[in-house]
């Protein structure tokens, strides 16, 4: 699962590359090693990596935080065939557009690369939800996911609660879902973004819904 580490850091990296254009999905390992990785904070950062084979160029990288992944980004894979060699192995599958846009870090897009400047301030305005706990964070990048797949610069209660099939896979103990979602949505943009000299991409209308 771990590819190398990081010589100044000793962080762990994984890398998965490709020479076809990345996709909404990468194959990964065993889905309980994943899982427990997860829900013992000690996934390593991903790089995935696409590469031109006629050329011997990179095309497309991006970083992915280890501290980025949940447990709704993970996809259980069929059992292996009882004639398989390893027969009744269960794999899982990365699922890339379940990852908050922002976790997914550019650093070589259409061959071009970015600063590293560029990518060191995408990092740290990231870094805030590396301090939550594992169950906080897992909900808040849930619900960042789920209200920048939205498209809109405001939104309400009623347009992330309605998406119930994005709904994140595990939650905090608070009394409903509504109450979870608006407090969290403020919550998760907040912790994304409080220490960028950007403005948040997202908003919140904090409105009453009307059926």
């Amino acid at each position: 699962m771990i590819d190398y580490f990081c010589p100044s850091c000793d962080s762990p990296f994984q890398l998965k590359s490709q020479s076809k254009p990345v996709g909404s999905k990468i194959v990964d390992a065993a889905y309980s090693e994943m899982k427990r990785a997860i829900l013992e904070d000690r996934t390593p950062n991903l790089f995935v990596l696409h590469y031109d084979l006629d050329t011997w160029a990179v095309r497309t990288v991006l970083l992915v935080p280890h501290f980025a992944f949940t447990l709704s980004t993970v996809e259980k894979r069929p059992p292996l065939a009882p004639t398989a060699r390893r027969a009744g192995w269960v794999g899982c599958n990365i699922l890339l557009d379940k990852i908050p846009l922002h976790a997914r870090i550019s650093i070589v897009s259409e061959g071009t690369p970015r600063t590293s400047t560029e990518v060191r301030n995408s990092y740290n305005r990231l870094r805030p939800l590396e301090k939550l706990q594992v169950e906080k964070r897992g909900w808040t990048l849930d619900v960042l996911q789920i209200v920048q797949s939205l498209g809109k610069m405001e939104f309400t209660l009623a347009d992330v609660t309605r998406t119930p099939t994005t709904w994140p896979s595990f939650t905090p103990k608070t009394p409903t879902c509504e109450t979870k979602s608006a407090s969290n949505s403020r919550f998760c943009v907040t912790s994304a973004y409080s220490n960028s000299s950007a403005p948040a991409p997202i908003g919140y209308a904090e409105r009453a819904a009307t059926p």
